[in-house]
Formats: C-alpha cells, sequence, structure tokens
C-alpha cells in the first residue's frame, strides 16, 4: 500500500524528534557523591544538646584534676628520696660530660693539622745554607750540618741497605769557600 504524502511527514517529523531527542540526551549513572537528606531540625538540636553536655562534663573533669595536682596528698607525691635525686643528678651530669668530651675527641680527630713538619725542615736546610753563605769563614768556624731532605733521607736508607754509605753533606763549595744552595 502506498503512503500518503502527510503520513510521509509525520515520520520523518517523527524520526527528526527522536534524533534531537537522542543528541540532547544525557548519562543517566550519576557518580558524584550521594545526595544527603536535611537533617531534621529535632535531631540537629539533639546533636547540640549532647555535645553541650560532654563538653560541661570535660570542664568538670579538668577543674578536678587541677583541684588534686594543687593539693599535696599521699597518692600524687613522687616516691623518691633525696640520695637517689642526688646520685641521678651525678650520673646525668657525667653522661652530658661524656658525650661534651666525645664530641671533642671527634672534632679534634677530623680537623686537619695546620703545621706541616716537611716543610719546617725544608725551611731549616735552606735557612743554614743561606747562613753559611752569609758568614766570612764559614767553614774554618763551624762545621755546618746541612740536614737532608725527605728524597735524600730515602735514598740514603735505600743506599743503607744496598751496603755503601756516603757522607751525609750533600752541598758543593762554590767560589771563595762558599756553600751553594742544595738541589733537589
Amino acid at each position: 500500500m502506498r503512503e500518503k504524502g502527510w503520513m510521509k511527514k509525520m515520520k520523518s517529523r517523527g524520526f527528526e524528534d527522536h534524533t534531537r531527542r537522542m543528541l540532547d540526551m544525557k548519562s543517566v549513572v550519576d557518580c558524584g557523591p550521594p545526595r544527603q537528606a536535611p537533617m531534621s531540625k529535632r535531631k540537629e538540636i539533639e546533636r547540640r544538646r549532647q555535645h553541650a553536655a560532654i563538653e560541661f562534663d570535660n570542664r568538670l573533669v579538668l577543674e578536678r584534676l587541677a583541684k588534686v595536682m594543687q593539693v599535696k596528698s599521699i597518692d600524687n607525691d613522687p616516691p623518691h628520696s633525696k640520695s637517689i635525686g642526688r646520685q641521678q643528678a651525678r650520673r646525668l651530669e657525667l653522661q652530658r660530660i661524656t658525650q661534651e668530651n666525645q664530641r671533642l675527641l671527634k672534632r679534634i680527630q677530623e680537623t686537619e693539622p695546620c703545621y706541616n713538619h716537611l716543610e719546617w725542615e725544608e725551611d731549616a736546610r735552606k735557612r743554614a745554607v743561606i747562613m753559611a753563605n752569609m758568614s766570612e769563614f764559614a767553614e774554618a768556624n763551624m762545621k755546618v750540618e746541612v740536614p737532608l731532605t725527605v728524597a735524600q733521607m730515602q735514598a740514603k736508607q735505600a743506599e743503607g741497605k744496598g751496603g755503601s754509605v756516603k757522607s751525609g753533606k750533600s752541598g758543593k763549595s762554590g767560589r771563595h769557600g762558599q756553600l751553594s744552595p742544595l738541589k733537589k
């Protein structure tokens, strides 16, 4: 059977309404928090009354505790004598001193030394050479012993193990009988 024109228009209009409704449709699943039912006035009044009663009781208990702690009685006196207190104080003082000493020792051990004995030896050797050079008759008046450097001492020890021992004088005479500075 053939459809008439007005039936086609009705079907197409119905289809358009359907598609529009489908596009405007929102999800039906609500993922938010559940809705809270408003509390009735009677429940709110009862809740406030309970809180007020609890606060009143807490205040009473605190006042009673304060009175008990202010008045010295048999139960709240600490059980210790003076000798125990002195011994404990002495022990605590010794512990404090020991900890202080340990901290000080640790600091001393961790600090780098500020004196270098190798530099001192080298300076003494240089001063001896300069003093010998400044004097007019150094070899005639006094015998100058020039300290050895660390490298020279190690070389001397190595030679000592080998069997041959050389003299300790390592400087050479220059012009006019003066000693020349040593070279490493």
